[in-house]
Order: C-alpha cells, then structure tokens, then sequence
C-alpha cells in the first residue's frame, strides 16, 4: 500500500515545486549526512552488508533509475542489500537505503523490488527521517545505535519486541519518536505510485509484494515480518494501491500492465541472492520445482548450479551452470561462476578457459580476473 501512496505525491511535487513537502523543520543536509555515516557504522555492527558487485551494482543502478525522476538532491543515495532471511527494506539518514536478502529472493518480477526501493526513496526525499530526527532533538550514536537494534528485530516501528531491543538504551524514547507515522506513509505511497509510473514500472508489483509481505505474518506472531512493523497501517496501504490500480487501469496502463525492464538481469540476480544467501535446503528445492515445470530455463539451471557448488557438489554444480550457458552463452557471469567452480573443483585448464571466456566478453569482471590469476598460479604461470 505504501507504494500506491508514493505516485500520486510524486506527481504533484514533480509538477508542482510548490507543493513539495515543507522541510522547515528538518536537520541540514549537511547534520544528516554526518548522521549518515554514523547510521551506516551501526548497521555493519548488527547485519552482514553483501558485498557482491554484481548484486550492488544492480540495486544502486535500479535504485538511481527512480532517483533520477526527482528533482536535484541534496544527498548522495547509497543502496545495499542486507544479508537477512526477514522481510524488510528500511531508509537511513542521508540517503541510505537497505533491503533485506530475504525479501529480495521473495521477488518474481522487478517491478515488485523498483516498488519497495522507491517507497524508500520516498521517505527521504520527503524529509521524513530528518524531519522525525529534528523532533527528537538529539540524536547520538547511542539512539542510532537503538534504532538499528530495534530493526535487526525487524520491529522498529514499535511493539514489544522494538521497546526491547532498546531496553536499557539511555535513548530509547527518542529511539521510538523516528518511527514514520501514519501521514508519512500515506505521503510516500502517494508519491511513489507517481514515480514508479514515471520510470515506466507497474505499480501492480508493488501490491504484489506487498500481499507477499501481508502473507508471511500468517505463520505467526514471531514471523511477522519486519517490513509491516517498521511501516504502519499496512492493510489501509494495501486498499489504497488496489484502488489507485483501478482508477488507473484505462488512463495509465504503462504503469500499470508494464512488467520488468530487465527481466532477464532481474531474474539472474534474484537467483544469485536466493542461492547464495537463502537456506541451502530451501533454495535447492526451489529450483528443482521450477525446472520440473520448465526444463530449458537457464537461469534456474543457474540457480541450482550455485546452490550445488554451495555444498560442494561441485560435479554436479558443473553441469547445472553449463547448461545455463547453453541458454545464456555470452553471459560473462556465467561463466565466470562456471570458471571459479572448475577452479575450486582442481580442473585448472577448464577453469583458464572459462574465465578467459568471461574476460573476452567483460574485461571489467572483477571474480573471474580474480580467479584466473589464482588458476595461473595453480598452474605455475606466475
């Protein structure tokens, strides 16, 4: 529902300058991106920042598709993905934006993830953070310290579980008062639904995500996810993008039947993320499923070749990423994952020809360099 909330916002901002959230309140640029800084030192501290350029690069090109639709920033948006199985995507102070793998690998199409990041995108473009940081009237490195605490349980928003994680914390109160409230959420929605459109996204896959989010919650208390909890009135979100959906069914179909700028890019790196930092049992089976239905498609083959190689089939993991290939021949990170198992598998030669494949077609992949100097080392081509 936050993502309905988002376009229409957007909309009037971009159109009418005027009309954009007053700021009058909010910290300086210049306070919130120390802040920022000081935010992003709590976060390593509490979660596992994935430092997979091809993952990162992907986000951070998505993520500044949406930010190139606003007017000039005054922040620098930085977005990471968060190695967690919750479900949860949150925004810090200074235009730092983090999404959880566990969320990222729910995906079946790009439009769900350009949903979120935008919703997110929103929060600070629309000052909410600093204006909530503002009000709180001091904000240290103890309250941010709280406040990521608070999201590690993926309730920030507040409950039981937030006021515990920032128990004996001398800022818990001020910790509390930076959660969005109810008028922030509606504004990011109504904005965000105006941007997605303006990107050329559905906001269909924002509601789809959303009822993914909604449905976790149902195996209990201690499964809601995090993403309900640290953005409030979820079910009134959800009936406003279904009804903007509907009001715009006929006027704007590109965004609402548009589906998936890159869907082949989207796919290969949400079965990265699903292979590589999902449950090993889990993800495997997932794309054994997927390739009983559909035999031929590369990119499952792909998936279970990285979740083989995870539990050191490497044999097997072979002729998975190979058939990938078959599919997807002038892939570069193909076959740079097929070089770096060939490598960990002792097949050296297989591996220098693999990799130098890769670099053939992307000179700037950074692994495969990588794993074809160590093969050359193993070889005694120093």
């Amino acid at each position: 529902a936050r993502l309905r909330g988002w376009a229409l916002t957007t909309l009037i901002c971009l159109m009418f300058p005027w009309a954009r959230p007053a700021v009058s309140h909010a910290i300086t640029a210049a306070e919130e991106e120390k802040l920022s800084e000081k935010f992003l030192v709590e976060v390593k501290k509490q979660f596992h920042i994935v430092d997979d350029p091809n993952i990162t690069q992907y986000i951070n090109q998505l993520g500044q598709k949406i930010v190139q639709q606003l007017p000039p920033q005054p922040f620098k948006y930085r977005f990471h993905v968060i190695e967690e199985p919750t479900y949860n995507a949150f925004a810090g102070p200074g235009a730092v934006i983090f999404i959880n793998t566990g969320l990222l690998a729910a995906m079946t199409h790009e439009d769900e993830l350009a949903g979120i990041l935008c919703h997110e995108v929103i929060h600070v473009y629309s000052r909410h953070i600093s204006d909530r940081i503002e009000r709180s009237k001091k904000v240290g490195v103890v309250t941010l310290a709280g406040l990521v605490a608070a999201i590690a349980l993926g309730a920030a928003g507040g409950g039981a579980a937030a006021n515990a994680a920032v128990i004996g914390s001398i800022a818990a109160s001020q910790t509390m008062e930076l959660a969005y409230s109810r008028e922030d959420e509606i504004q990011a929605d109504q904005l965000g639904l105006q941007v997605l459109a303006k990107v050329g996204y559905s906001a269909q896959g924002l509601l789809e995500i959303m009822d993914k989010i909604r449905a976790r919650q149902w195996f209990g208390s201690s499964q809601v996810p995090g993403y309900l909890r640290t953005h409030p009135a979820a079910e009134d979100r959800v009936v406003y993008i279904a009804n903007w959906i509907d009001r715009h069914a006929d006027t704007d179909g590109r965004s609402v039947l548009k589906r998936d700028l890159e869907p082949y890019r989207f796919k290969k790196i949400r079965n990265l993320v699903l292979a590589k930092y999902s449950d090993s049992a889990t993800a495997r089976a997932y794309f054994e499923s997927e390739l009983r239905a559909e035999p031929t498609d590369g990119l499952d083959h792909y998936g279970l070749g990285l979740v083989l190689e995870r539990s050191g089939e490497y044999d097997d993991a072979i002729v998975q990423l190979r058939k990938a290939l078959k599919k997807n021949a002038f892939d570069a990170d193909l076959l740079a994952d097929l070089g770096r198992v060939y490598f960990k598998n002792r097949r050296y030669t297989d591996a220098t020809t693999a990799l130098q494949g890769a670099l053939s077609i992307n000179p700037d992949q950074m692994e495969g360099r990588y794993y074809l100097g160590r093969t050359q080392m193993e070889l005694g081509n120093n």
